[in-house]
């Protein structure tokens, strides 16, 4: 069932023949208010598509389903049908809670098997079952019959998905095959070819292969975040070649309220925002910062390392290991997850923005894009890639290998000489990389696929 109902909303919403627009289905898990960042990217692109004549269409899922942060907003005027979805998986959770609460078994201890790993072994086979795609695969069927009533009523133009989760995609595909409507996927992150699905078994691998190449095959434009992306992907699928092209990530300046300054502290405070997770490190960059200490580069006191967003707890653990004294000192701080607000409030305070992208050398973090806006020097901790290429071209900050902390020393003394830039070079990146420049593009594409 949808939060609105289909028939009120086509009669709230007039076909885009009488409001001359040309409107697009756009499917999307991540939407405001939905906390995760993949929100803003379609969040973006919505809010600009009216601006070159097309008129967006959003279904996604009931924000019950999310972690919400409610300083994102829906763009003004947009359409949203939100729908609910099946969801096998908190099913499984719950029944597990339930057993373990509630065995009705005792089995003595002999007849117990020296198992555990067994046990650990189905567990992941069935999990990795049911989160194929990904978790939200349960929203597939009422996404189909909500879709289908869209497309009957709204004159719908054309379809953009965005993912992950990849789920988006499929509904995309069905769509396309079924209705021949001009279809754009939208990568955010590359699907099979992330290095973290090592982990999944075979067959599961094998399955999400065949997925992702029927979903390219059918699609009739490919945008990926990165070059590398769009790289990886025309290398694995050289027929498709053509649809693939890059649309990067960017920031958006519709809901600020006052132009980006530096508030002025004794204190200089270096910034990551955002969750450290999937094989990233800091350890190397704590040592880092203790041999700096040591060697009278930097002062302790004046010095302010924060980390706000989930972090994994091994990452943190390891960096507690190697400079417990900059624990003590309280020269570095965890703070959980904040709204997009309060976010920007730290992102006034900070001196020196962190990235530490680790071994994935493709792709450039959304969080890029929001550092890049405030003008101030960016450092990240990555192998030589998409974030360090991006880093040089824009001249925004510098790169150190993520596993040698003397380069990282080395790197750090340089960012700190980097001078906040100017207002005219701020200007000249946002034609670049400001929402409205990235969606004048995608409704460029949108327009060519539906001319008759």
């Amino acid at each position: 069932m949808t939060t609105e109902s289909l028939s009120e909303f086509s009669a709230a919403h007039p076909t885009s023949e009488a409001s001359g627009f040309l409107k697009v289905l756009v499917i999307a898990v991540n939407f405001p208010p939905d906390a995760e960042v993949g929100a803003k990217r379609v969040a973006g692109f919505c809010r600009y598509l009216r601006e070159f004549g097309i008129h967006p269409v959003v279904l996604t899922v009931e924000d019950r389903f999310r972690v919400l942060d409610e300083t994102v907003l829906v763009p003004e005027g947009v359409p949203v049908v939100r729908t609910s979805f099946a969801n096998p998986l908190h099913w499984y959770r719950q029944l597990r809670v339930h057993l373990r609460r509630n065995p009705k078994v005792s089995v003595a201890k002999e007849e117990v098997p020296p198992a555990v790993p067994k046990r650990g072994f189905f567990r992941h086979q069935l999990v990795s079952l049911l989160e194929t795609p990904d978790e939200y695969w349960g929203w597939y069927f009422p996404a189909i019959r909500a879709a289908k009533e869209l497309i009957h009523t709204e004159a719908i133009a054309a379809v953009l998905s965005s993912g992950p989760p990849w789920t988006s995609h499929l509904i995309g595909r069905h769509l396309k095959k079924k209705y021949h409507i001009p279809w754009v996927a939208d990568f955010r992150d590359p699907w099979t070819l992330d290095p973290w699905r090592r982990r999944l078994p075979p067959w599961r691998q094998y399955i999400d292969r065949r997925l992702e190449a029927s979903c390219l095959r059918w699609a009739d434009l490919v945008p990926c975040v990165t070059d590398g992306v769009r790289s990886q992907l025309a290398e694995q699928y050289p027929a498709s070649n053509a649809k693939f092209i890059t649309l990067t990530n960017g920031f958006d300046d519709s809901n600020s309220t006052k132009p980006r300054t530096t508030l002025q502290s004794s204190q200089r405070l270096f910034l990551h925002l955002g969750g450290l997770y999937g094989g990233r490190r800091i350890d190397t960059f704590c040592e880092a910062l203790v041999d700096l200490i040591h060697a009278g580069i930097i002062n302790a006191g004046t010095t302010k390392v924060l980390f706000v967003g989930p972090n994994d707890p091994v990452i943190v653990a390891a960096a507690q290991q190697v400079a417990p004294e900059l624990f003590r000192n309280n020269c570095i701080e965890f703070q959980p997850r904040v709204s997009w607000d309060e976010g920007q409030r730290f992102l006034d305070r900070a001196n020196v923005l962190l990235i530490f992208q680790g071994d994935h050398h493709c792709g450039v973090p959304a969080k890029f894009y929001e550092y890049l806006r405030t003008g101030k020097p960016i450092f990240a901790m990555v192998t030589e890639g998409d974030l360090s290429a991006m880093l040089e071209t824009t001249c925004s900050g510098v790169w150190a290998d993520p596993k040698d902390s003397e380069d990282i020393a080395s790197k750090f003394v340089d960012v700190l000489n980097l001078p906040v830039r100017s207002s005219e070079e701020v200007e000249r990146l946002a034609q670049l990389y400001h929402f409205r420049s990235l969606t004048k593009r995608l409704a460029g594409w949108i327009r060519i696929l539906t001319v008759p």
